[in-house]
Parts: structure tokens; sequence; C-alpha cells
């Protein structure tokens, strides 16, 4: 059966609220948990924009000490720039990357 635009956001309207009430209408966006599905409410979800960046298919995505995190997840996790973690990964592999301190010098 095919749903009508009112329903879905009838539908969407109360966990919306929530969201907004939350991170603020400007920070609010939908989001499809199956890209591939259709916007009905058992596959939409409210998303933050960092959120909605970080869904993407093209993310680069690690998986240290048994969780799934983005880069940008880690870095942040890290407290690293992503650019730096990326590098770092690059050149050392996961395991030296997300050990080895930041070496930061200090200017006289």
């Amino acid at each position: 059966m095919r749903r009508t635009f009112d329903e879905f956001k009838d539908d969407m309207y109360e966990s919306y609220l929530r969201h907004i009430n939350k991170f603020g209408s400007r920070n609010t966006s939908i989001e499809r948990i199956n890209n591939n599905g259709n916007y009905y409410k058992e596959n939409c979800k409210w998303a933050t924009w960092k959120e909605q960046a970080r869904n993407r298919y093209k993310n680069n995505i690690i998986t240290y000490n048994d969780k799934i995190k983005t880069i940008s997840e880690w870095a942040e996790i890290l407290g690293f720039h992503k650019s730096v973690l990326y590098y770092r990964v690059k050149k050392w592999g996961i395991q030296k990357a997300f050990t080895k301190p930041l070496c930061i010098e200090k200017s006289h």
C-alpha cells in the first residue's frame, strides 16, 4: 500500500520534535536507514549533519579493539585531526597510529 506524504509527515512528527529539541532545527535532517529503501517510518530517522556526513558509503571505516567507527569518529575520540589520523594509519598501520602519542615540538 502506498502512503501519502501527509501520513509520512504525521508518522515522523513526534520524533522530529524530540530531535529539534535536542539538536535544533538547523541541525536536523531526515536520513534513510537503508539508502536503497523508500521514505517510510521504519526506514527513516532524524540525524544531525555530522551524523549524515559519517553515514556516507565512501567513509573510511576502521575496526580497532572490536569497535567499528569512521576515521572521523576515531580522530575525535583520539584527539587528532582526521587528516593526521588518516596519514598515520596509511604510514604505520592501525595499531601504531592509534597508540603512538603525537610529538609536539616546543618553540623557543
